[in-house]
């Protein structure tokens, strides 16, 4: 493909492909993970979050 849409289809086909070249714990956990949000017993901890989103916010902003 080509044209505008040509990157947009490679970022995707990419990001399709990721899981499977993940180390078998890390997709472990994300089954882990995707069973008890749709069961509703995943609760993340809001201050553990916050702090994620600040930290990566800090990495991000030093490389750009």
């Amino acid at each position: 493909m080509t044209g505008p849409d040509a990157g947009r289809t490679r970022e995707v086909t990419g990001l399709i492909e990721t899981p499977s070249r993940l180390p078998q714990i890390r997709r472990d956990r994300i089954e882990m993970l995707r069973h008890r949000i749709r069961s509703g017993t995943y609760r993340p901890d809001p201050v553990a979050v916050a702090r994620a989103v600040v930290g990566f916010e800090d990495d991000f902003s030093l490389r750009g």
